[in-house]
């Protein structure tokens, strides 16, 4: 706010020097008789120098050079193949979502002060592309004719469209079973209904934030986002917002997820996590390897990375499709929540079309797509008798599985 007085009160002083010169001239000239060839050139150079300034301070602005037409003369001629490799994304997945962001309250109307407001085509494919590529807001603003701030608000409006589909996206099945039964054709782990994990993503430090609580172990910022998926890559659960500088163990106890899993499981299922996530009934971790695990012990563990590995494949499909989330710089806590969770939508509705892998361009920033932990404890997290408790039952249900697992190999 100090600023733009500053800059008024000097734009202010320029005008009025600019007419007191004026006014000085106008003056020597009247009190002037004989005027010579050399006064009059300085007069001319005058009176340009004062043109100059004038139209610095009051000229209408320059126009900036867009691309025209973008969507109707360039996306709408792609082939599907094409348009796969620049939005990254299938074009029935798009066109789903113009549809129905065309009717939902997020979409303006036809007319918006006057002026025709842009489509529904045009907020959607501004926010895949910017979703999908490594790009910044004014080079969208320039490809799609608008300015930076008319992208931010396409972004916002289509990212709150998105959030609203969520619960109905991002969520456990009503068949458990026939969940469990895909599950156990990937490497036999019965009665598991979903896979765990965390995984980075960079930003630049939020607004009103120090950036020490987000910078993580491997020394730069980001936030976690935990996500749950099922045996086709497809999340069940999402949940972002924490600093990375938090254990993963830490961001599930802040997580919904922490409080409705155990009904979810309903005593008979369970989610797999490694080593970082705390043992329980609904939650299955690895066996610690402290250097006396026996080959039945191996063999569980075995199974179960084969499993547990769908998420991380999860994360590195994500990021992949949107690379926007290799390094996001949106600048308050709340946006980058809505951004990411919006690309979990979207990396759904894209599964949901069979539109399961992007193109492979090896464009790896380096950044991994789940959080390795070392030096794990298994009683990291449980330090109260019901933390011990839990930590037992997690247990005692880890070895029936093992024991199913045996039993289903001798079968064999």
């Amino acid at each position: 706010m100090a600023d733009g007085m500053d800059g008024s009160a000097t734009s202010a002083k320029r005008a009025a020097m600019l007419l007191l010169l004026d006014s000085d001239s106008s003056e020597s000239e009247s009190s002037s008789t004989d005027t010579s060839d050399s006064s009059d050139s300085d007069s001319d150079a005058k009176a340009c120098a004062y043109k100059r300034e004038f139209n610095k301070l009051f000229g209408i602005p320059a126009k900036r050079p867009k691309v025209v037409g973008f969507i109707e003369d360039v996306v709408r001629q792609y082939s599907d193949y094409e348009f796969r490799r620049h939005f990254r994304l299938a074009r029935p997945v798009a066109e789903k979502l113009v549809a129905e962001f065309a009717v939902s309250s997020m979409c303006p109307s036809s007319t918006h002060g006057g002026v025709q407001a842009k489509s529904a085509e045009t907020h959607v494919l501004t926010f895949i592309w910017y979703a999908a590529n490594k790009t910044c807001m004014r080079d969208v603003a320039s490809r799609f004719d608008m300015s930076e701030s008319t992208v931010y608000r396409f972004l916002q409006r289509v990212a709150q469209f998105l959030t609203t589909l969520g619960p109905s996206v991002i969520k456990f099945p009503a068949d458990l079973e026939n969940l469990t039964s895909s599950f156990e054709k990937v490497s036999g782990m019965p009665a598991v209904i979903g896979c765990i994990d965390g995984s980075y993503v960079k930003i630049q430090c939020p607004a009103n934030k120090v950036a020490s609580t987000y910078c993580n172990r491997h020394h730069y910022l980001s936030l976690t986002l935990q996500a749950v998926c099922d045996h086709k890559r497809r999340f069940l659960d999402a949940f972002t917002g924490t600093s990375s500088k938090m254990h993963d163990s830490h961001v599930f106890s802040l997580s919904p997820l922490s409080k409705n899993i155990a009904s979810v499981c309903q005593g008979r299922y369970h989610i797999l996590g490694d080593a970082a996530y705390p043992l329980r009934e609904y939650l299955l971790s690895p066996y610690r390897d402290y250097g006396a695990m026996n080959k039945q012990q191996k063999g569980f563990n075995f199974k179960f990375s084969g499993t547990r590995v769908l998420i991380e494949n999860a994360f590195s499909t994500l990021k992949k499709r949107f690379r926007q989330l290799m390094y996001l710089e949106l600048h308050t806590i709340h946006w980058l929540n809505k951004f990411i969770i919006s690309c979990c939508i979207l990396h759904n509705l894209c599964i949901d079309y069979g539109d399961e892998e992007p193109d492979d361009d090896n464009d790896d920033d380096g950044v991994p797509n789940a959080i390795q932990w070392e030096n794990c404890t298994d009683n990291h997290s449980d330090k109260t008798d019901e933390e011990r408790a839990l930590h037992k039952l997690g247990e005692i249900k880890r070895a029936k599985v093992l024991t199913k697992l045996l039993r289903s190999d001798c079968g064999k």
